[in-house]
């Protein structure tokens, strides 16, 4: 149904306990936060996120900040103490995956 419908019933009842006033003015909130006309699915999200996904694993070298990277010896072995993680390029690629689910399509 559509809110223009939504509305015109509203319209046309009797009254309630709510004023019409009130229930047109909260169909048009909802409107007002549905600004991408579109519905995105938990499978879209489920694609958005393997696609953000399959860009981490294959730019794992990138994750991990290496200019944070603490070695010790031990032995004759390297090992790697403690390294962060590049919060940033990882906030960077979701994002770009994640956040077109929630854009205006220009040709609706």
């Amino acid at each position: 149904m559509k809110k223009q419908d939504v509305l015109n019933r509203v319209l046309n009842s009797e009254s309630s306990i709510f004023a019409k006033d009130d229930v047109v003015r909260l169909i048009e909130m909802v409107e007002m936060y549905d600004l991408t006309g579109k519905t995105v699915t938990v499978s879209d999200i489920g694609a958005a996120i393997e696609s953000a996904m399959n860009v981490l694993s294959r730019n794992s070298y990138d994750i991990v900040d290496k200019s944070t990277a603490e070695f010790s010896l031990n032995g004759n072995e390297i090992e790697l103490e403690e390294v962060d993680v590049d919060l940033d390029y990882i906030r960077e690629t979701l994002e770009e995956h994640l956040m077109p689910l929630g854009e205006v399509d220009p040709n609706n």
